[in-house]
């Protein structure tokens, strides 16, 4: 027994606790303005036979509802309820959900707000006037639908978080995953027929010692409904069976999920047992349990309560987008406040995530990560007043202005020094990492040193090694300045060529296989911003330089494509084939993310990583001779003239033109992009619209009227078919006002 305000009474033993329960309440001594009320309930317990009241006093009993139903069952088919003709039947009040995922099949449940249910007559001349008010109906598919008694997303939360969350938060979130996937497993294993079931609760007008459901229920009026409306969906028996095994595969892909990443933040894993918990709470319920998940529950396929634009409501039944639809970059992860409500626990989950899913890569790779989350930590426990860009920008400084050079350290006393057990801040995330990379067979120290040779930071915080009692620690305050790092000197012979000299033979290069217009690359600039970047990644890679001239083309082409410019398909996928490096390794390297290009459609080709520079500036045209020749030219004594004129009558000092400089402000875009169909209309708007209509101005000369009134008032306009649609229906409102 878990709650002493609840007993579950079995049938045998009702005599027993009933007669217990009575003493203790004539025993009861109450105030007089107090009364006793004793709540019944046989909830659960589907009894055919109808329902004795034999152990009540009916005289003393204030309220009786009984909840009936009735089954719908085909021994040839299995049965759903019709989406299209339960809308018919019920209004917008109440919950009207997709069955297994299927968009023709549903499940309808009225509100239970106290107000009146908005169901039509049809359906509710179903109940008996006689019996009783109705007070609720649902309309479901009799399959295993019990809801886990669970936090949100536990699966998925062990994942990302199982690395900072306190043991015991850890271990309960290890309980609600293993419950939750238990759940899932038992709902799908009882999965095997479907049937429609009925059921209402009414309010008992005339208590009687015997109730039956054919006293709540009118059958012949259940059968003059199915037959006037459309309400079921039959489907060949084996439809369940089929599903089931759909959801015991998801259940069955979780607990890998859940076995092999548990507590080690990879965002993939992350997203894939994310998905999953949201495909699962689709099929079997309808809907997310979160509300903020519903966004990207639509982005990565399983779609919401409402019709959206989700490929599971495009095709039809439960269809799911790769598992990278909803990342905006590389590191991106579900919402954590799905998981917890605790910024600073969020803010380390946002830091933590991401290292374990480079493990495999190289070590310089893994260390750079290491050391960046470091110095965000460093940052964070500082408490600054200035952005982590500023920050970090100082570390690569050669001479830094907000913060002074206090001592030096060697590059290797640097990574001995941060792969030493030490004590870290409770905000500090670097400590969880390296607990991480200690279960791996990579060196710690090693991991660290080439992460910092790759950086080539110019200066680091100077750490503090020791607290006041003399135990080992690291952190770091604004007022302990900075150590410069001394490096080795580099050899001449492993300096790659310019960037300059590489964007000149990758331009060659790209003329020469005919991927961009010949055209266009005289407007190129003369340096590419990514070549630099590009070309201290691939220096550990042991390339010629025809192979690093191949690589590289490659590398402008998808970033010149990232830049919206024209790229010939056919020809990239020829340079694909003669790659030195694939794109696994440049995804390794960082030079390549996860995220597909959504444009190339011919073969699989991954964007630039977001720390790989990609915006091109293109080089401005020159105005040639003749040009300047064609343009007419002021006399020179009009212009002397003027410049008289300007000085005698137009005298403004400096501080004038700065305060007019103040006073100048940016107007709005003067037309909505086109990506923004969707945007609403204002209010200003709306009123140029009833202007527009009381003038009875024709279509166009009405949208320049339109579009020369927004410009007055300083307010971004629709397009021409945005505000034909619109006035239409303003009109059409009037004319149903009038």
């Amino acid at each position: 027994m878990n709650d002493v305000r609840y007993f579950t009474v079995l049938p045998d033993d009702k005599e027993c606790i009933m007669s217990i329960l009575q003493n203790a309440i004539d025993e009861t001594r109450l105030p007089d303005e107090f009364e006793r009320l004793q709540f019944c309930f046989r909830f659960g317990e589907k009894c055919t036979n109808g329902i004795k009241l034999d152990a009540f006093d009916l005289s003393e009993i204030i309220r009786v509802t009984v909840h009936s139903a009735i089954d719908i069952r085909s021994d040839v088919f299995d049965l759903m309820w019709s989406m299209t003709g339960l809308q018919k039947v019920v209004g917008s009040k109440g919950v009207l959900s997709t069955c297994l995922s299927f968009r023709d099949c549903g499940n309808f449940q009225s509100n239970l707000d106290g107000k009146l249910m908005d169901i039509s007559k049809d359906l509710r001349d179903i109940c008996h006037n006689t019996s009783g008010e109705l007070l609720f109906m649902q309309l479901y598919v009799d399959i295993p639908h019990r809801k886990p008694k669970s936090r949100f997303h536990p699966v998925s939360g062990c994942i990302a978080g199982g690395l900072v969350f306190h043991k015991d938060t850890y271990s309960a979130f290890t309980r609600d995953a293993n419950s939750y996937i238990s759940t899932l497993d038992s709902n799908f294993s009882l999965m095997n027929r479907s049937s429609c079931r009925l059921e209402v609760v009414q309010e008992v007008r005339q208590v009687k010692m015997m109730l039956h459901a054919t006293d709540f229920i009118n059958v012949d009026n259940v059968y003059s409904l199915l037959k006037n409306q459309p309400l079921i969906v039959p489907f060949d028996i084996g439809m369940v069976a089929a599903v089931q095994k759909l959801g015991l595969f998801m259940t069955t892909h979780l607990k890998e999920l859940l076995g092999n990443y548990s507590g080690t933040g990879n965002i993939e894993a992350t997203w894939k047992a994310y998905q999953l918990e949201l495909a699962a709470e689709k099929l079997l319920w309808g809907t997310p349990f979160a509300s903020a998940s519903y966004l990207l529950s639509v982005n990565l396929g399983p779609g919401r309560l409402e019709e959206s634009r989700s490929l599971t409501d495009d095709k039809g039944f439960l269809a799911l987008e790769k598992w990278t639809a909803s990342m905006a970059t590389e590191y991106s992860i579900p919402p954590c406040c799905v998981w917890t409500t605790s910024q600073p626990m969020q803010s380390k989950i946002r830091r933590v995530v991401g290292l374990h899913d480079v493990l495999e890569s190289s070590a310089f790779v893994v260390g750079r990560r290491m050391v960046h989350t470091l110095l965000v930590d460093l940052y964070e426990g500082a408490k600054m007043f200035c952005r982590l860009e500023e920050f970090k920008r100082e570390m690569f400084s050669d001479t830094p202005t907000s913060y002074r050079v206090s001592g030096g350290v060697t590059l290797s006393r640097l990574a001995e020094l941060l792969s030493s057990n030490r004590r870290l801040g409770v905000h500090m995330v670097f400590g969880y990492q390296v607990k991480l990379i200690r279960k791996t067979q990579l060196d710690l120290g090693v991991v660290i040193l080439d992460g910092l040779n790759d950086l080539r930071l110019k200066h680091f915080p100077a750490l503090k090694l020791y607290d006041v009692h003399g135990h080992q620690t690291l952190c770091w305050d604004t007022r302990f300045g900075l150590w410069q790092i001394c490096y080795k000197e580099r050899n001449a012979t492993e300096m790659q060529p310019s960037p300059m000299l590489l964007t000149k033979l990758i331009i060659t290069e790209l003329e020469l296989r005919r991927l961009v217009y010949a055209s266009k690359l005289k407007s190129l600039p003369i340096r590419f911003p990514w070549i630099a970047s590009c070309v201290k990644k691939l220096s550990r890679e042991k390339l010629s330089d025809d192979q690093l001239v191949c690589l590289l083309s490659f590398i402008s082409c998808v970033a010149l494509i990232m830049n919206g410019w024209f790229v010939d398909y056919d020809a990239m996928q020829t340079l694909c084939t003669d790659l030195p490096v694939t794109q696994h390794r440049l995804k390794d390297l960082e030079i390549q993310s996860k995220l597909l290009l959504s444009k190339c459609n011919t073969t699989p080709v991954y964007r630039l990583h977001q720390s790989i520079p990609t915006i091109v500036t293109v080089r401005e045209k020159k105005e040639s001779a003749s040009t300047l020749k064609d343009q007419p030219q002021m006399d020179v004594r009009v212009e002397e003239v003027l410049e008289k004129e300007i000085s005698n009558t137009c005298l403004i000092s400096a501080d004038s033109e700065e305060q007019n400089d103040q006073r100048i402000k940016p107007r709005a875009a003067t037309c909505l992009p086109l990506a923004k169909g969707m945007c609403r209309w204002i209010a200003e708007e709306i009123e140029i619209l009833y202007m527009v209509l009381g003038r009875k101005r024709k279509h166009d000369e009405g949208y320049e009227m339109y579009k020369d009134e927004c410009l007055k008032k300083n307010v971004p306009f629709h397009g021409k078919d945005a505000f034909r649609r619109k006035i239409q229906r303003v009109a059409k409102d009037i004319g149903s006002q009038t």
